[in-house]
């Protein structure tokens, strides 16, 4: 259950389910340590709100040398770690034939080694029967034409947190939440928003509600561990 007082850790916070997620922790009475790449007047907003409860820090997921320092200086802060919400994620097209290693780089460290790194520098201000909860995607368990890359690194993000769920227990819970047609990308458009929709079983698009909700079942569902959850409307079965 989640406790008031608790202290996690979200990592990409600045918008979109990073934020959503750090506001539903803070209204529940946690403190957050928010990291973002890019400070956006949502978050500014959303810890002049809880002044008491929201630190914010500036961190790039493929600077993993900065990571001892940044754990440090959060903890100093707001003390030891009840939970880590690994969200920041890059996102882009890599059509087979044009794949660059830049692009295979730049999406595994910002989809996989950044969170594995990250996860790795906080395990020592881990309380005991705290956890971490990774957001990957149904792609990292189901093909993506033009977007291998990204899936490849997804399915490499899955990889770690069923290894992490073993290296960490019994003190430490790790588990995945596998969002499908939830929050699409900004660039959709409502025709493209659609044929999402109708690719699921259930017939229409999720809310990022759907993903808070998955976040608590995990937080309060205390014999899971080395779960992946799919909340994709059945997406992943058709």
């Amino acid at each position: 259950m989640l406790k008031p007082g608790s202290h996690w850790l979200v990592a990409g916070a600045s918008k979109r389910l990073g934020l959503l997620l750090a506001r539903k922790l803070l209204e529940r009475g946690a403190k957050v340590s928010a990291l973002y790449r890019t400070l956006t007047p949502e978050l500014e907003e959303l810890c002049r709100k809880h002044p008491s409860q929201c630190a914010l820090f500036s961190f790039d997921l493929c600077e993993t040398d900065a990571y001892p320092d940044l754990i440090k200086k959060i903890t100093d802060r707001n003390g030891s770690l009840s939970g880590l919400l690994l969200v920041a994620s890059e996102f882009y097209k890599t059509p087979w034939g044009k794949v660059t290693e830049k692009d295979w780089d730049t999406l595994f460290s910002t989809n996989v080694k950044g969170h594995t790194f990250l996860a790795q520098a906080c395990t020592a201000s881990l309380e005991p029967q705290s956890q971490i909860i990774a957001l990957a995607d149904i792609f990292g368990s189901k093909p993506l034409k033009a977007y291998m890359a990204y899936a490849a690194a997804k399915a490499a993000l899955l990889s770690v947190v069923r290894n992490l769920a073993k290296e960490l227990a019994p003190h430490v819970r790790v588990n995945a939440i596998s969002p499908g047609p939830v929050l699409l990308p900004e660039s959709f458009s409502p025709q493209e928003g659609a044929q999402h929709a109708e690719r699921t079983l259930l017939g229409k698009l999720g809310t990022p509600e759907d993903i808070w909700e998955a976040v608590q079942f995990l937080i309060e569902g205390s014999y899971l561990t080395g779960v992946n959850l799919k909340v994709d409307g059945g997406a992943s079965l058709v």
